[in-house]
């Protein structure tokens, strides 16, 4: 929509009348034709010095045409109050939204950078939990080889023993039964005795050396379990700040997108606004130049023999200006487009859910009667509170609802339930991710799970 008000390029070689200039009242002459720069300041052009000049009598003819086309030519309004008053009210409107805009890209920003460095630190500290896992899992699988070891050979040494304690038992037996007359001898064998002596030795030796490896076994394996825990728990943790910093990147992304949207509207209200500055800066010029010209033409007839010739070119010159100028002004008022005024609606961003979340509205097997729109993310990590065996979910809504609960189906291949469960009431507020917990129902069948309800009881 732009135009150039005025060109300050002149040719280096060639000159004719309607050349742009650049220098007021500058003269030049192209073999026996002498130009003069006249116009404005916005506006000049090259005009060629009349070559003849009659003298007074016979100058009449031309000063009546010279006042026709003065008094005929109108530079009228280059651009209509009405559009820029348009123009004026959306530049007021337009600015007005800027602090609305710098707000919020500056929270969600804030946000997002917040919850960026949050989600670093997160996953570096279960990093180093990874770490102990792996860790704790080589002691628990070592201590978990040494006790199967040792009760293999215990359970291996078992009859043994067994039998010394029977070979024992019968020895003291007879020895009791013959100590109150009830038989009469008794076998003596000190070599086998000895050895039963030594086989119970044996087996108490390896059934404590068992118990040993099976309390260290469970202790290392405690320690595993809790290591397991705190991985889950630091990684449900840095993909709840991952999660919530995608949201506050979407939002600052639509920020930016309507604070380009503003500044882009704003240079077209400013470019209209500058054109019709410019434009009418430029009718207010030439109005008084044509003003002048008038008097310059009245002039002629009002000058003495010494100043005739001069009045005489300078009116000459200020009517071929006029010409000129009447031409391009012209150009300039049909080239010049409409305003049009701008749909201008700044609102706050509606993004509430992480990008990669599944949109509980996208299926329709899903019960939710509460007209609360949902989305949730399956966690690969189970951190049970409530229950010893829990899948744990991400989900975040576009609605406040303080008593939530979200319902399972676990299936089997066939896609028949089999079992169903429900979380415990949650507490959910708007664009904010909560994890939830719900009891595992998954069984030797059973191994899938679908998310089949949402409620707000609220």
């Amino acid at each position: 929509m732009s135009i150039i008000l005025i060109s300050s390029g002149e040719s280096a070689t060639a000159l004719s009348q309607g050349d742009t200039c650049s220098q007021l009242n500058q003269m030049k002459k192209v073999g026996k034709v002498e130009f003069k720069c006249a116009g404005t300041e916005s506006l000049k052009y090259w005009v060629q010095l009349p070559s003849v000049i009659p003298n007074q009598k016979s100058a009449a003819q031309s000063i009546s045409k010279w006042t026709t086309t003065a008094q005929s030519i109108s530079f009228g309004p280059f651009i209509s109050q009405n559009d820029v008053d348009a123009a004026n009210s959306d530049l007021s409107t337009t600015t007005q939204s800027a602090k609305l805009i710098q707000d919020g890209l500056s929270k969600s920003d804030e946000s997002k950078k917040a919850y960026e460095a949050t989600s670093i630190s997160l996953n570096s500290s279960a990093q180093r939990l990874t770490a102990l896992v792996v860790e704790k899992k080589k002691i628990n699988d070592s201590k978990l080889d040494e006790y199967t070891s040792a009760q293999k050979k215990t359970n291996a040494y078992y009859s043994q023993y067994q039998a010394a304690i029977s070979s024992r038992t019968a020895s003291l037996s007879c020895t009791v039964l013959k100590t109150f007359g009830l038989v009469g001898s008794c076998a003596n064998n000190p070599f086998q005795d000895a050895l039963d002596v030594q086989t119970i030795r044996n087996y108490d030796s390896l059934k404590a050396a068992s118990d040993l490896a099976s309390t260290e076994f469970k202790s290392a394996n405690a320690d595993w379990l809790i290591a397991l825990k705190l991985e889950a728990k630091e990684l449900q943790k840095a993909k709840l700040a991952t999660d919530s910093a995608d949201i506050h990147s979407q939002r600052y992304s639509e920020w930016k997108n309507l604070s380009q949207l503003r500044d882009t509207q704003l240079a077209y209200v400013q470019a209209f606004l500058n054109l019709a500055d410019a434009g009418g800066g430029l009718q207010s010029e030439l109005s008084s130049f044509q003003t002048q010209s008038l008097k310059d033409i009245n002039g002629v007839k009002s000058a003495n023999k010494q100043n005739y010739k001069s009045r005489f070119q300078t009116a000459s010159i200020s009517v071929e200006f006029l010409k000129l100028a009447k031409r391009y002004y012209q150009a300039q008022v049909i080239g010049t487009s409409e305003y049009s005024p701008l749909q201008i609606s700044i609102v706050e961003p509606q993004v509430w859910k992480p990008s990669s979340y599944f949109n509980g509205s996208s299926y329709s097997y899903i019960e939710n009667t509460s007209g609360i729109e949902f989305a949730w993310s399956w966690s690969t990590r189970s951190s049970c509170e409530l229950s010893t065996s829990c899948k744990n979910l991400f989900i975040v809504t576009n609605k406040d609802c303080p008593r939530s609960v979200i319902g399972l189906d676990f299936v089997n291949a066939s896609n028949v339930s089999e079992a169903k469960t429900f979380s415990r009431e949650y507490a959910l507020k708007s664009g904010e991710i909560s994890l939830i917990e719900a009891e595992s129902k998954f069984s030797d069948t059973a191994d899938t799970v679908y998310f089949r309800s949402f409620k707000c009881n609220a």
